[in-house]
């Protein structure tokens, strides 16, 4: 079969999504010698990302960028195409499709999601979904939630777990270190994540106040992470006011210096409210770190039986389970120890392997 396959996240979000389809393509081009593969990208991207697939820059943005890619997934004689971002190029086209669907809060929390992502899956999706061949989502979660709203066979929609990405562990660093022109000095509180209302980091800067106040934790609060929709509110919470000189918001930074900032934490929490999966869970734990995260969506799944839980928005939890972590040396060890164990189930190998199956049922339907 010749294969297309929408890679945009790689270059245009290099963080979750991004990661997520860039190292499951990456996998699958490792895995996969019978099928041809042409990837469509845009402007941003690179050749030496996937070397020996073929790629194709579309520079025009926005809906003309859907319509060119159908275009010239037609001239290329496309016969199934893997959708890791667009829902449009599968609708207006004849190929076969399988596209991902990571979670629907455009749907279900269109509060926190620009308008034009609120409109493209209301009008786009449900089409998009009854058309495709079959459905990737990231966790048993967003599965749930597709079947729940869309009444399409169960066997279409199928999981593909995230994998754990090869980044470089290199010990903690000892002393300063600075990302993105910023000094970073240990003890730290973590948070990596796109800064937006769905995050919930309002809980997190008043859980950390909550610590300040009380005199348990003389360090500071990093969240590492482009700033998204509707961000400005964080800045006008009377608790940032208070202890604005300790919470730095360092905007996206790069794989080197995320692997810096993981590895010289003491705590990373991810207090998001959903997730289709919540990758940077994993990431965490793959430096050794005990993690704090809300019981909601695919969190669970994500965490397994090595994290401490807290309540959706409950920032009062959020900083009693934080206290606990910071006071407690033995809990500490077995909530990293347990999460050693616990991602050693999520490997873009077996993840290749599944959206192989995918591919081979495709071409025999």
């Amino acid at each position: 079969m010749k294969i297309g396959i929408d890679i945009r996240p790689v270059f245009d979000s290099p963080a979750g999504i991004g990661r997520y389809a860039e190292n499951l393509v990456r996998a699958l081009l490792a895995e996969d010698s019978e099928n041809e593969f042409v990837l469509f990208a845009g402007k941003s991207s690179r050749e030496d990302v996937f070397p020996g697939a073929k790629l194709i820059k579309i520079a025009h943005e926005c809906y003309f960028w859907h319509f060119l890619a159908a275009l010239y997934a037609k001239r290329e004689r496309i016969d199934l195409y893997i959708s890791f971002a667009s829902i449009i190029v599968p609708l207006i086209s004849k190929m076969k499709s399988i596209i991902m669907v990571p979670d629907l809060t455009p749907l279900s929390m269109p509060e926190s999601h620009h308008i034009k992502s609120v409109v493209a899956y209301r009008f786009f999706l449900g089409r998009a979904i009854r058309k495709a061949e079959k459905i990737i989502t990231l966790s048993q979660n967003s599965r749930r939630d597709v079947l729940a709203r869309f009444p399409i066979p169960e066997e279409k929609v199928r999981i593909i777990y995230p994998g754990i990405s090869r980044m470089e562990n290199n010990g903690r660093p000892n002393g300063l270190f600075h990302v993105n022109g910023r000094d970073v000095r240990r003890p730290y509180l973590l948070y990596v994540g796109t800064v937006e209302p769905r995050k919930d980091l309002g809980a997190l800067i008043r859980a950390f106040a909550g610590l300040k106040r009380e005199g348990i934790f003389q360090g500071r609060l990093f969240l590492a992470g482009k700033l998204g929709w509707k961000y400005e509110a964080l800045f006008e919470l009377p608790e940032y006011f208070e202890f604005k000189d300790y919470i730095h918001f360092l905007g996206y930074v790069s794989e080197e210096e995320l692997c810096e900032l993981y590895g010289a934490a003491e705590i990373f929490v991810y207090p998001s409210l959903y997730e289709g999966f919540g990758l940077p869970i994993l990431e965490a734990m793959q430096f050794g770190l005990p993690v704090v995260t809300c019981a909601s969506s695919s969190l669970e799944e994500a965490g397994g039986d090595g994290v401490l839980y807290f309540p959706p928005g409950d920032a009062e939890e959020l900083r009693a389970q934080l206290k606990k972590l910071l006071q407690d040396p033995a809990l500490r060890e077995a909530l990293i120890q347990r999460g050693k164990k616990h991602i050693a189930k999520f490997q873009y190998a077996y993840s290749a392997k599944e959206l192989q199956k995918l591919i081979m049922e495709c071409n025999s339907a």
